[in-house]
């Protein structure tokens, strides 16, 4: 179809849909979803599809780029401000990074991915203090998730406070062994 309607940009949406998720290499897609946006620079689907792969490549600039003019249209996107966020992280901007977060907390204070980035973050800033905090509240609003478990253990790793991990590990052991009884 995009060899016979080389202008419609959903057919070029479409190729890009079976190599990003019909094939072991999904960045085969990056051309069919660009000329999809080519013909129509609006095309959200094949927006988020790209930003994607640009993070994958580690284009970091055009993914920057990408993700501010959707938040020109829509200032509160969750996923926007999400991918802006983690760009910032993964280009080292920890501080651009935690504004983010912060940003998204206004929109929506539950939001995990926000919280747990925000952590990483301040993490790379050795903020411990600040981290400390939240890694608690997220523990108790999270109870038995591993994501929070590794991530508070890693707080402690990080500071090389290690009779703290072993202390949290063994009480979980110890309570698991309590409840099988």
């Amino acid at each position: 179809l995009v060899e016979i309607y080389p202008d419609n940009k959903e057919y070029q949406y479409l190729l890009g849909e079976c190599y990003y998720h019909g094939t072991t290499n999904p960045l085969q897609a990056l051309k069919s979803f660009e000329e999809a946006i080519r013909l129509d620079p609006d095309f959200d689907l094949a927006n988020i599809h790209i930003i994607d792969l640009y993070m994958l490549e580690k284009r970091y600039e055009k993914t920057v780029l990408m993700i501010e003019k959707e938040l020109q249209n829509n200032p509160k996107s969750i996923r926007s401000l999400s991918n802006l966020g983690m760009v910032k992280a993964l280009q080292g901007k920890s501080n651009d990074g935690i504004k983010i977060a912060n940003r998204i907390l206004t929109i929506d204070p539950e939001n995990f991915g926000a919280k747990f980035w925000k952590i990483r973050m301040l993490y790379e800033l050795n903020r411990f203090n600040d981290a400390e905090l939240i890694v608690n509240k997220l523990r108790n609003e999270y109870l038995g998730r591993f994501d929070v478990f590794m991530l508070r253990n890693g707080f402690y790793f990080l500071q090389g406070r290690y009779s703290e991990i072993r202390k949290i590990l063994l009480n979980g052991l110890n309570k698991k062994s309590a409840d099988e009884t």
